[in-house]
């Protein structure tokens, strides 16, 4: 892509690593299925939660389709991202190919790279940390700045409703409107890949 540079270099852990800050393992949607199978994605869930250096991520790429064909169901597919959202507590993102990764990964990192900066807050009133890492991982949304991510966190009050919400709710949502909502319940909702949960709380 225009205006990033790439090293290719042997990872102790994960695909990539941008920017030094954010960590992450690339799976496509067969691949994850696989892994659920034979287990090893747990193994590998277990390492990336233990991981301290960077923030860590998995991108699951491709949709649903591919797990069907492999013959794994959608409520295993379901209970395999909640497991390594909610209980090891690794976010989770999705995309439909190799070229909408490269784009989230790109933006994921630059959103990363400003949120370190420090992110702004109302006047009188310091994020915490949790806040804070909910943020940065809606950010992580194209579009979705510190402003949208917290009106977002105000009205559902955090990842998993935000999950479940329809599309007219999360439009409802100041400054958002039906185009951005449409874009983040593509990343956090259940349409597209049926992968369910997107983002860890």
């Amino acid at each position: 892509m225009v205006g990033v540079t790439v090293e290719v270099r042997r990872l102790a852990l994960g695909d990539y690593l941008i920017d030094e800050r954010l960590l992450v393992e690339r799976k496509t949607v067969s691949d994850f299925a696989a892994s659920v199978c034979d287990g090893r994605l747990f193994r590998q869930a277990r390492r990336l939660a233990a991981h301290r250096s960077q923030q860590v991520c998995v991108v699951i790429e491709g949709t649903s389709r591919e797990a069907e064909r492999m013959g794994v169901s959608r409520e295993a597919m379901q209970g395999a991202v909640i497991s390594l959202t909610l209980v090891f507590g690794v976010p989770l993102l999705r995309s439909r190919d190799a070229e909408e990764t490269a784009r989230l990964l790109v933006y994921a990192g630059g959103q990363m790279a400003r949120a370190a900066t420090g992110l702004p807050h109302r006047a009188g009133r310091k994020s915490s940390g949790r806040e804070r890492t909910r943020i940065e991982m809606l950010q992580a949304i194209p579009g979705i700045g510190p402003s949208r991510a917290r009106a977002l966190l105000v009205r559902f009050g955090g990842i998993p409703a935000l999950v479940s919400a329809s599309l007219d709710e999360i439009a409802k949502v100041d400054g958002i409107g039906r185009v951005m909502a449409a874009r983040v319940q593509g990343v956090v909702g259940d349409s597209g890949a049926g992968l369910g949960v997107a983002l860890t709380p």
